[in-house]
């Protein structure tokens, strides 16, 4: 009988594979009969492959890898749960996996059997494309943040636990108030007790408050504040819970209740004299009324009379002023303003309230403000919950922010419920910003504003008593509401007070029914109030409506630290630098087969060669560290050369990390003679791995430049940054909140965008540099809110901007313009523009606005002059507290093809 070829292969390996051998294979020679060779399969079988699902629960696409540890094996996959066979797909590169899927996979080797059927779920979330997309309505976005510092674990990172270390009570049974602030009064938390010592106000102490409550129920305690050794303020407040809901400030019922005095005040003069009643009265408690300037707060106390940290306003007898106390205080250190050392100044940096709850709710608590937040350049109230007094008689504010100068700073995912106004502000510097904000339940309105630009993102105000829910009271002040809902009920929900300007500037944001200022309008409403006259506008330019990725934190086994390398605690002078290059490497290695975090306890710390950030690393925590470059080893960091590198090394057995976070450090090349630098640099990806997501939150950089993101690397956020400049390139998304610029060099630009879509929101400026150089066509560039502080003012170098004018760029080294476009294809859109002008005598010269586009559609360049007007100029006053500032702001400033 004659058998064909393959029968017979299979007859013969089908009765070797039941015997006993052990060697690899058997050949059986049938040429002779049959004229085939066959090879027969010993016993010994494949390995079964081995599937790892990078990613976490919380990406959208997930890397899988698949391997053997066969010598030559093949490996067939299948995604939908069925058994591979030979005719399935072979592995030969990660795969990129988008939908929940099942992967099944065998191997197969010459000479072994099958392997048997390994199976991997992968779970991918149904939010499409991101978790952390906006919601799908405006405010308060829903994620936990929990921070593992309370784990003993961590206990050496540098940060002041309130209970392991300071002892403070969280169990709601003791007050806590005079505990805590003798915690923020002690030198450990100022640089060493030494005024404007060694520490950079971007290095000061976390104050850790973990989960639990803390009564604060002695008045004489509040509000809590951060003071040097001898009493006077200090900035750099930071106090940061373990989680939003877990860490609960809470005050007692009636330990602040509505309170009342009256006085004589002299315009001009800080003292109020015959005060009726100086019981129940504190320094730092602030004071509303007639004769009293917004801002104003106790800043000594006689037997019968009171200090005001600025002027009364008015001469007034027997006045009335009322007495509103927050639980917490942030502030500035003196500055001279009038002749007199006082709280008001620029110098509020690096004041943080993260992570917490906040409660004065309980009765007999009217006068109780959740946070006065005064904030310069950098700082933020992020994640934090605000539980106030709904009685009809309630005097206080969920967060003040009256007093100057204000800003720039970042209020985001707060909800507000209760109080008399959600949110406060005033004073005409230097703007705020706002995002995703709940407010709920105010007597008075949600926001309300006199002087200040404020910037409103993704805000819900979903129920109110007051008749405006948003009220802008004076000329100089603007409102930008962007992508927001209004559920509160009424007619006229935005009260654009002043009948000679102020702007109330409204994109793509809801209303519940008709408004009688807004033409009538209701649902989805596009425009711009100026003054008492609204006009219908458009849309953003771009639809990006993308929250920045928030990840949750590894728990604390996966955390690594360098074991050595900090050259100086944070309070001491560097004396001799140490290289801490090689022990930050270190723990940078794949660990536990996981990702991992790498932190810096909170010191200083050198290195003198670029550090590259591994796909195994999701996150860098700094601990409001600085690093620093060796000066002895500038070589390694020629121009263009980043601090720090993220790469897609795929080496190693952790899983790729798809979002890589950096938070709480600072840059810096102070001492380095270096040039040209970034902070850091995101890569392309390598090996057809997916591009990573790269978030720098928190962020400072000193003599470097912020950011340089290659082509085809991955989408970039920057949240809460000071520095410049950044440089991007390739066409993936860039967006960035609170982003300040500070100073930068004539001639330069600070941001330099070579084809992405590039959003900011909240865009501050200082010094006359080029604000954005687009140079590629495909760039759109979408400014939600910006204060372009030229510095010094650019009438006398800048020529007028008329129509005809603007179709060439002004060289940057003769001229200050602000911003310039390279490209007729890219398009520029700004909704608020500030030039402040050094004179008292005026405020923008005749068409010197320095904002040039080239080769734009339609000409737009150019403000505040009669011959070539810009729609909803606002031209601001000198103020009180700087008389010879002034300025204008310009709502939207728009060029498209």
């Amino acid at each position: 009988m004659t058998f064909p070829a393959t029968s017979l292969y299979w007859l013969v390996a089908t009765a070797l594979s039941k015997l006993e051998f052990r060697t690899a294979s058997i050949v059986l020679i049938a040429t002779i009969l049959y004229g085939v060779s066959v090879e027969a399969q010993g016993s010994t079988q494949t390995d079964s492959p081995t599937i790892t699902v990078g990613g976490s629960m919380y990406t959208t696409l997930r890397p899988v890898t698949i391997t053997d540890s066969t010598p030559g094996s093949v490996i067939y996959y299948t995604l939908d749960g069925s058994v591979p066979t030979p005719s399935s797909p072979v592995y030969s590169s990660p795969l990129s996996i988008t939908t929940t899927s099942t992967v099944q996979a065998y191997a197969t080797a010459s000479g072994y059997l099958d392997s048997d059927v390994a199976s991997a779920s992968v779970p991918i979330p149904t939010i499409s494309p991101t978790l952390w997309d906006a919601p799908t309505v405006a405010g308060q976005v829903s994620y936990v943040e929990e921070i593992p510092l309370a784990d003993p674990s961590l206990s050496g990172a540098g940060f002041l636990n309130v209970v392991t270390q300071g002892g403070v009570d969280n169990t709601g049974t003791t007050d806590a108030a005079c505990a805590i602030q003798a915690l923020l009064n002690n030198t450990t938390l100022t640089h060493n007790g030494v005024k404007y010592g060694a520490a950079a106000p971007w290095q000061d102490l976390i104050v850790f408050f973990p989960n639990g409550t803390y009564l604060l129920s002695n008045p004489a305690c509040l509000p809590l504040a951060k003071n040097y050794s001898d009493g006077t303020p200090d900035y750099g407040m930071v106090f940061v819970g373990e989680s939003q809901a877990g860490s609960v400030l809470k005050l007692a019922a009636n330990t602040l209740p509505n309170l009342q005095f009256t006085g004589n005040t002299t315009a001009g003069n800080r003292v109020i004299s015959n005060v009726s009643n100086v019981s129940g009265l504190y320094v730092n408690q602030q004071l509303r009324g007639p004769a009293i300037r917004p801002g104003t707060t106790i800043a000594a106390i006689g037997s019968n009379s009171v200090t005001l940290s600025i002027s009364a306003s008015t001469t007034a007898t027997a006045t009335a002023v009322t007495v509103l106390t927050p639980v917490i205080f942030t502030q500035s250190i003196l500055a001279l303003s009038g002749g007199v050392y006082q709280q008001f100044g620029n110098q509020a940096f690096h004041n943080v309230i993260e992570n917490l709850t906040v409660d004065t709710s309980a009765s007999g608590n009217q006068a109780a403000t959740g946070i006065s937040f005064l904030v310069s350049n950098m700082g933020t109230i992020r994640n934090v919950t605000l539980l106030g007094d709904t009685s009809s008689t309630s005097t206080g504010m969920g967060i003040d922010m009256t007093r100057g100068v204000l800003g720039p700073g970042l209020v985001e995912n707060v909800s507000i419920s209760g109080y008399n106004r959600g949110v406060d502000v005033a004073y005409n510097c230097c703007s705020i910003n706002l995002e995703h904000l709940t407010f709920d339940n105010q007597l008075s309105g949600a926001i309300f504003n006199a002087d200040d630009l404020i910037n409103a993102n993704a805000i819900w105000i979903k129920s109110g008593h007051g008749s405006s829910a948003i009220t802008n009271s004076t000329g100089n002040g603007m409102v930008i509401l962007a992508n927001s809902r209004i559920d509160q009920a009424g007619s006229a929900l935005i009260n654009n007070v002043s009948s000679t300007g102020g702007v109330v500037s409204i994109r793509n944001t809801s209303f519940p029914s008709a408004q009688s200022n807004l033409g009538g309008s209701s649902g989805t409403i596009n425009g711009t109030i100026r003054a008492q006259s609204y006009n219908s506008g458009s849309d953003f330019l771009l639809p990006l409506k993308l929250d920045t990725p928030v990840l949750p934190y590894d728990v604390a086994s996966q955390w690594f630290a360098p074991a050595s390398g900090m050259s100086a605690q944070w309070t001491d002078q560097v004396t001799t630098p140490i290289d801490a290059t090689s022990a930050i490497n270190a723990a940078l290695t794949c660990q536990n087969g996981s990702t991992s975090t790498l932190y810096l306890p909170h010191g200083i710390w050198y290195i003198s060669s670029p550090i590259k950030i591994p796909s195994w690393v999701d996150r860098v925590v700094g601990m409001n560290s600085t690093i620093r470059i060796l000066p002895s080893a500038t070589a390694n960091f020629p121009s263009g050369t980043p601090m720090f590198e993220i790469v897609s090394d795929t080496s190693g057995s952790c899983p790729y990390a798809p979002t890589v976070v950096i938070e709480r450090l600072a840059f810096d090349a102070t001492g380095a003679s270096v040039s040209g630098l970034y902070a850091v640099q995101a890569d392309a990806p390598l090996n057809n791995m997916i591009a990573r997501t790269v978030v720098l939150r928190d962020h400072y950089s000193i003599g470097v430049g912020q950011v340089h993101r290659l082509a085809d690397a991955g989408e970039l956020f920057l949240e809460n940054t000071t520095g410049s400049p950044a440089r991007i390139d390739g066409n993936n998304y860039v967006l960035a909140r609170q982003f300040n610029s500070e100073s930068a060099t004539l001639g330069s630009s600070r941001v330099t965008n070579n084809g992405a879509p590039l959003w900011i929101f909240g865009f501050k400026t200082e010094g006359p540099s080029n604000i954005v150089a687009s140079l590629n066509s495909p760039s759109t560039n979408e400014i939600i809110g910006g204060f372009f502080y030229t510095q010094p003012g650019s009438h006398s170098t800048v020529p007028g901007t008329t129509c005809a004018g603007a179709g060439s760029t002004t060289s940057t080294t003769s001229a200050t313009s602000a911003m310039y476009i390279l490209s007729g294809g890219s398009k520029v859109e700004s909704t608020f523009i500030e030039e402040v002008e050094p004179t008292s005598s005026q405020t923008v010269a005749s068409q010197s606005y320095p904002f040039y586009v080239w080769a734009a559609g339609s000409c737009q360049a150019g403000a505040g002059a009669t011959t070539n007007p810009f729609t909803d100029v606002i031209n601001r006053t000198p103020i009180y507290t700087a008389p010879t500032e002034a300025g204008f702001i310009v709502p939207e400033i728009l060029a498209a093809p």
